[in-house]
């Protein structure tokens, strides 16, 4: 179930050819199962651990001059890894879009939708100088092309493709978000959440009435079904939000194959270590054990500020904010 809303949606445009190479980082490869045809996957650009369908089968770790970077993803008990992650640093390292999508069904070209989220946000990132938008405005703009992509590449290939997509813009002095469907973001202050998307389904509506409790989203026989993605005829509806920056947080950008089978205050003790490489595997493992062998594929990306304090893993507590929702 997917909501769709007549609305104008900007056409896929290609980058300004003078605004330099950012340094992209995609994780896009597909191990499959013994049987299975490999499709062809984009170029990888960093070394992978463990290849086994029940390990983390893609990680890298950036140290940029502002981020460091670590992601980890496995494909658990699918035929095909539909997850995708990248991130996209400037030149000087003191911007950067990081982002998450999960295709939505494999018949339907849910991996082509999440391919596309990767591929459009390689043609138009970092922004032209000569866009002034802001930061909140480019993130919606980018979303919206790759809707539009999704659903020209769809139709030429007689299929209806779907994507979830979180996506995270940081400056020095600020954090912007966006996300579509049940892909999350949390941001972290050692033990404390801060900050954590909800998300555009069946189950977080029967979490908001008070008629299911947040640790039973996991079990819920529909917590599969969307209320909101990328791709289709009509435009997605978009939901944003926006956080002073603290060297001591840590974000976190994942499918639901990760939050579904490791709690928030797992999360938090995990990125207590101070290498964020070895958290993203270890929690990637934990999710992929956790769900068994029909488990989801299983996807996750920390950024946190080099430098930063991971803080302590002792407790944790959970806050809203003003404009919180996203």
């Amino acid at each position: 179930m997917v909501e769709k809303v007549r609305r104008f949606v900007p056409r896929l445009t290609n980058p300004d050819p003078e605004a330099g190479s950012p340094q992209v980082h995609p994780t896009s490869t597909d191990h499959f199962l013994p049987g299975k045809r490999r499709r062809r996957s984009l170029e990888i650009r960093y070394p992978f651990s463990d290849n086994r369908v029940m390990r983390p089968t893609s990680s890298a770790v950036s140290s940029a001059p502002t981020w460091q970077t670590a992601m980890a993803n496995a494909i658990g008990g699918r035929a095909e890894q539909q997850d995708r992650a990248g991130f996209w640093c400037s030149a000087d390292g003191r911007e950067g879009l990081w982002l998450v999508a999960d295709g939505m069904g494999g018949h339907t070209g849910g991996a082509l939708a999440a391919q596309t989220a990767l591929d459009v946000t390689a043609c138009r990132w970092p922004p032209a100088p000569a866009e002034s938008a802001a930061p909140d405005e480019l993130l919606e703009a980018l979303c919206l092309a790759i809707h539009a992509e999704i659903h020209q590449r769809g139709a030429r290939a007689g299929l209806a493709p779907h994507c979830t997509l979180v996506a995270l813009y940081l400056r020095p002095d600020a954090a912007w978000w966006l996300h579509v469907g049940d892909s999350r973001l949390y941001r972290f202050r050692g033990a404390e959440l801060l900050n954590r998307t909800r998300d555009h389904s069946v189950v977080q509506g029967l979490v908001d009435q008070g008629l299911l409790r947040e640790d039973e989203i996991g079990q819920h026989p529909d917590r599969n079904v969307l209320v909101n993605a990328v791709g289709g005829a009509g435009p997605p509806r978009l939901e944003n939000g926006r956080a002073a920056l603290d060297a001591r947080d840590t974000w976190v950008l994942c499918t639901d194959g990760l939050w579904e089978a490791v709690s928030a205050e797992e999360l938090a003790k995990a990125l207590a270590a101070p290498d964020l490489k070895q958290a993203a595997d270890a929690l990637v493992l934990r999710a992929v054990e956790r769900n068994g062998p029909n488990g989801d594929n299983v996807t996750v990306l920390l950024l946190r500020q080099n430098g930063g304090d991971a803080g302590s893993p002792d407790g944790i507590n959970s806050r809203e904010e003003t404009g919180w929702r996203s």
